[in-house]
């Protein structure tokens, strides 16, 4: 419940904020439209939401990158995307690879001859096979024919043409083996043709949540929905709110063998760990996981694909091992989920862990940043539903009308009578009377909580 809260304060302190988020579910809406369009790429449902998925995250991702660095995002290690390319029979056809290859070598052993700084040379590769495969308009992947050049300069003595025609013959398999990924290549022309609507959305939150969360998520779960899987929760025993009756209960209560199938104690781990946002803390040990979906990662010259990868400081004796491993096991939890989509189905994630490791991420993964006890979860509860309602009242203005809602004391007397239905015994004056408690308490505090302007 700590969790559901953080995320819908979030939510509505950033709607206090402009547009942003309004923005975002409609590039979210343009995603989806796009990808359908795409159904012999995209084949089945599961591989459609996946894409919408990865694409929002991508999106996010390229607004927190320099103008400079946007393009070689957008291209994936592309110099040009090799959309609707045959890069076999183009392999076949031309000798660039085997031309730029010969070239480049000569020059990089000379660097290495100069002990230059080996980061520096590679960086130098991959800057001019990147210029000269846009001047060629040639799908050259840069990270891989730079890895192939840079191991036929460390070799010893002269280079022969022959040792040149085996590696980048190499080169060749590992690029057409990448440029097979039908899927990533179109998720990467799609990124680059919405990132003009993803620069017109300003958000503070998603330093703590990602896009594909907040779009996804944000619409569907509210402080009305929340207020009904707290009912489930007392009705059936799993929390005992003093406040709660469930003789008093007028709202529909899901079937006990549902509740009790649905309702594992991993599934609302796995929920728990979805909607804790990431605080300043979180975010600063996250820089030290590397997902190779998004950069470049490399093992003896070969990228590694479909992986995340931790890199442990070595000289830092205060360094936290356990929470940056928890952390770890987290943006794995996150990326089963993805995968999956279904949330019931990432809850496997965490069952499947042995003891030590889920003890890690629950211990630092599930701390409460809101809620002290049952007691300020209901008035916590309360208060985003009457500053929901009173928020939104246009929208649902002939219901609320009809219902003589017009004055925030009116919404107060509605949220008193809707806790009520849902077998809460709550007071209209404790809203009126705590309201700016309430602000000052939750509200105002998001910034605090999740450390926002300190990404």
């Amino acid at each position: 419940m700590d969790a559901k809260l953080q995320f819908l304060l979030a939510i509505t302190w950033q709607h206090e904020k402009g547009d942003g988020l309004t923005r975002l579910y409609d590039l979210a809406k343009s995603v989806k439209e796009k990808v359908a369009e795409c159904s012999e790429i995209f084949e089945s449902e599961r591989d459609q939401e996946i894409a919408e998925l990865q694409i929002l995250d991508a999106l996010q991702e390229t607004r927190r990158l320099p103008e400079a660095e946007r393009l070689d995002y957008f291209l994936g290690g592309w110099a040009v995307l090799p959309t609707n390319t045959n890069l076999a029979r183009l392999h076949q056809e031309t000798a660039a690879p085997h031309l730029i290859a010969r070239t480049l070598v000569t020059e990089a052993k000379r660097d290495f001859e100069a002990r230059a700084d080996h980061r520096a040379i590679a960086a130098r590769l991959r800057r001019c096979i990147s210029e000269l495969g846009k001047q060629e308009q040639f799908p050259f992947h840069v990270p891989a024919l730079a890895a192939c050049i840079m191991g036929l300069a460390r070799r010893p003595g002269r280079v022969t043409e022959e040792e040149i025609t085996i590696e980048v013959a190499h080169y060749e398999k590992e690029a057409e083996q990448i440029a097979a990924d039908k899927q990533r290549i179109k998720r990467n022309e799609l990124v680059a043709e919405l990132i003009p609507d993803a620069e017109r959305i300003c958000l503070q939150i998603d330093q703590s949540y990602a896009w594909s969360d907040l779009a996804i998520n944000a619409r569907k779960m509210t402080s009305l929905s929340i207020i009904g899987i707290y009912t489930q929760l007392n009705y059936y025993g799993l929390v005992c709110d003093a406040r709660f009756s469930p003789k008093a209960v007028k709202t529909p209560i899901i079937p006990a063998d549902v509740f009790h199938q649905e309702m594992t104690i991993w599934f609302l781990r796995a929920s728990a760990l979805m909607y804790s946002g990431d605080d300043r803390e979180t975010r600063i040990l996250r820089r030290s996981i590397v997902d190779s979906e998004r950069e470049d990662v490399r093992v003896y010259g070969k990228q590694v694909l479909d992986s995340l990868v931790l890199i442990v400081p070595v000289n830092d004796e205060a360094h936290d091992i356990e929470k940056q491993l928890s952390l770890l096991l987290l943006k794995l939890d996150s990326k089963w989920r993805k995968c999956n989509v279904d949330l019931v189905e990432s809850a496997k994630f965490l069952e499947n862990l042995p003891a030590t490791l889920r003890d890690l991420v629950v211990s630092h993964g599930m701390r409460r940043k809101v809620i002290r006890t049952k007691k300020t979860l209901l008035f916590c509860l309360a208060g985003l539903i009457a500053e929901n309602v009173y928020r939104y009242r246009h929208t649902h203005k002939k219901f609320l009308e009809a219902k003589g809602i017009c004055t925030r004391a009116d919404v107060d007397e509605y949220v008193a009578e809707l806790l009520r239905e849902h077998g809460f015994q709550y007071n209209a004056e404790t809203l009126r009377r705590k309201r700016s408690q309430w602000r000052r308490e939750f509200l105002e505090r998001v910034p605090e909580v999740f450390g926002l302007g300190n990404a």
